[in-house]
């Protein structure tokens, strides 16, 4: 019975190197996926004001009642 074999049975040589790179793979994942949800919450944001602009004129037609659009004013130079 070789008794130096058991005492390393839970221990892996060169965990650390797997490890830094698992590190390494986790910051360039964040770092590109940073830009892309700030993107999407500026496109979600643009949408929302459209879609309450949308409404307020659909809502402005089908009520008797005088109201205003809640729609941005923009400037368009052709």
């Amino acid at each position: 019975m070789d008794l130096s074999n058991k005492s390393k049975k839970g221990q892996e040589e060169g965990g650390g190197f797997s490890t830094a790179i698992g590190l390494v793979i986790l910051v360039v994942a964040v770092i590109i996926i940073i830009p892309l949800i700030q993107r999407q919450t500026a496109f979600a944001s643009d949408l929302s004001e459209a879609t309450a602009c949308y409404t307020s004129i659909v809502g402005s037609i089908l009520s008797s009642e005088e109201t205003r659009a809640k729609c941005s004013i923009r400037d368009y130079i052709v």
